[in-house]
């Protein structure tokens, strides 16, 4: 075993009481600990080191103290737990330990089902059948608890991620009966002290408590029968009812004026027209509508009494009016307009407009009002209506520049399109184009579009508005060499460097194209000094605008 500092002290201080122990002829009482774990097979661990041993294992000759413990095993929580030692004793400690991620699971079902399940005697809140997941092994003590039925008890061992299934029959409690019913004819519903039941007859209730109880027995055309009945513990109560054929006898008559209008009856279309009687009604409220064409549906209630004719006398029904509906397109001609004629109230309408060529829809209006900027526009007929579908006239706009890339703006509005672009569908009117484009002047141009005509601006010439190239020239002496310093006003691209001595020969030109920046100071180089009037001469493009070329030569007297 691998001695730490811990143990090392522990060897020591135990050969210091041995020794003291024999000298006194005295030897100390050790006490005994037993460590077992449920799985078997879990690491020691003693005052926070490991003892490099496993479940199960003893630790003997122990002095007297407090000893901290902990159990560690993959897959299972660690487990910790303290053991305070006395000289001379034995301690035994047996630890279950808890899954990490326990799987196991228990479900339960009982005949017949319903049945409140508690656990160790505590209510789960749960009724057969149930499912009880995510459980650790270990042992499950159950309790199935239902009215009139004996308490059932059951335990389940679940070992590590195991299913289990368990079905139970429940036993009636020895103070139940059972009620078996029939009647004639069969197919009533059983209603128990004014309970619905669920069953139809025949039938048997059981389990029953014994005692006095009330059945109602309902079925359709019969009148409701209820008898009483009395139930003994242990014994079978046999019942036979008699049911009543019932065919209700109240009636409604119905006239209207016009007649031949359809009768409804609780928004169920009774197949009859006025004058008619509907018969075979039981008492009660009933909502009658009569439904005529060109007529308004007419509704009302009546009131049956039992076995008895109800006269609701002569319904007048008012026609329905009949609206107009019409709609033109402005201008004349721009669109073709379906959807328009005479329409009885609350018909719903939808009215279409579709444009003719070089033209473009804007809007419905009513008189002044703006009421929709669909195409299709629907509405409820309440009135009479007029609407008016208003377009615009429209053609087609190309416009053009030298050079592209310029922005468009419409009778001072930006369009947001560079040039070339190409409107389509755009309002039939006069124009001033203007085009705005970075180092050149803005240019205006004004056109007329016409309905469906293409305008061509044609090629609008952007005039070139960056100012001349201009370089500033200067030189300084180092070491007998000459340098000549210079700069531009504006981006440029060089393209040609001359530089000419006094005495009017030229030096080996510079052809190298080059982009110098704007204020970016430049050495030209010259490796004696020569005094008297040097001229250098610069060829190139600008880069800003039409690119135009440059040609500047510049005298400069070094002294």
């Amino acid at each position: 075993m691998k001695m730490n500092k811990k143990n090392i002290v522990a060897l020591i201080l135990l050969s210091i009481v041995w020794v003291m122990c024999v000298e006194n002829h005295v030897l100390p009482n050790f006490g005994i600990i037993s460590i077992t774990s449920d799985p078997e097979g879990a690491e020691i661990y003693k005052d926070g080191e490991s003892t490099g041993t496993f479940t199960p294992n003893n630790f003997n000759e122990l002095l007297s103290g407090n000893y901290s413990f902990a159990l560690k095993l993959n897959n299972f929580i660690d487990t910790t737990f303290s053991i305070e030692v006395s000289g001379g004793s034995d301690y035994s400690e047996n630890i279950f330990l808890n899954e990490v991620n326990p799987k196991g699971e228990i479900s339960l079902t009982s005949i017949p089902s319903g049945a409140n399940i508690f656990l160790d005697e505590k209510d789960t809140g749960k009724k057969t059948p149930a499912t009880f997941d995510n459980l650790q092994r270990g042992i499950y003590n159950f309790s199935l608890k239902l009215n009139l039925y004996e308490l059932q008890s059951v335990s389940i061992n679940l070992t590590r991620d195991e299913t289990i299934a368990r079905s139970t029959n429940l036993v009636i409690v020895g103070s139940a009966g059972s009620l078996f019913i029939t009647s004639n004819p069969v197919g009533a519903s059983i209603i128990l002290d004014g309970n619905e039941t669920g069953l139809v007859t025949p039938d048997t209730l059981i389990p029953i408590s014994s005692g006095s109880h009330q059945i109602k027995l309902s079925l359709t055309d019969h009148r409701d029968t209820t008898i009483t009945t009395s139930v003994i513990a242990g014994s079978l109560v046999e019942e036979s009812v008699e049911l009543t054929f019932y065919e209700p006898r109240g009636s409604i008559t119905i006239d209207s004026s016009p007649q031949g209008a359809k009768i409804f009856s609780n928004n169920t279309n009774t197949g009859l027209v006025t004058p008619n009687t509907i018969k075979k009604v039981t008492a009660g409220n009933y909502n009658i509508k009569l439904q005529l064409n060109d007529y308004n549906d007419t509704s009302f209630t009546v009131s049956v009494t039992e076995d008895l004719n109800t006269n609701a006398g002569v319904i007048n029904l008012v026609k329905t009016p009949i609206y107009k509906i019409s709609a033109l397109s402005n201008p004349t001609g721009a669109s073709n307009i379906s959807g328009t004629g005479e329409f009885k109230e609350g018909e719903q309408v939808t009215l279409v407009t579709t444009a003719n060529s070089g033209y473009k829809f804007i809007h419905w209006t009513e008189g002044t009002d703006e009421v929709s900027t669909n195409i299709s526009y629907s509405f409820t007929v309440t009135k009479d209506r007029s609407l008016i579908a208003n377009y615009d006239l429209v053609g087609t706009l190309i416009v053009k520049s030298d050079p592209a890339g310029a922005s468009i703006f419409l009778n001072g509005t930006a369009t947001n399109k560079v040039t070339p672009f190409t409107f389509t569908n755009i309002k039939a009117e006069q124009y001033t184009v203007e085009l705005k484009l970075e180092d050149f002047a803005d240019t205006s141009k004004i056109v007329l579009v016409n309905r469906n005509q293409t305008t061509n601006t044609g090629t609008i010439f952007l005039t070139d508005i960056t100012p001349p190239v201009k370089v500033a020239v200067d030189y300084k002496v180092d070491s007998d060499a000459l340098f000549f310093l210079y700069s531009f006003n504006q981006d440029v691209k060089v393209t040609q460097i001359i530089l000419t001595k006094p005495n009017g020969d030229s030096t080996p030109p510079d052809n190298g194209v080059k982009i110098i920046k704007k204020g970016t100071v430049i050495e030209l180089r010259y490796p004696e000094k020569i005094t008297g009037i040097w001229k250098l001469s610069f060829k190139g493009n600008k880069v800003v605008g039409r690119n135009a070329t440059f040609n500047i030569s510049i005298s400069k007297l070094v002294n």
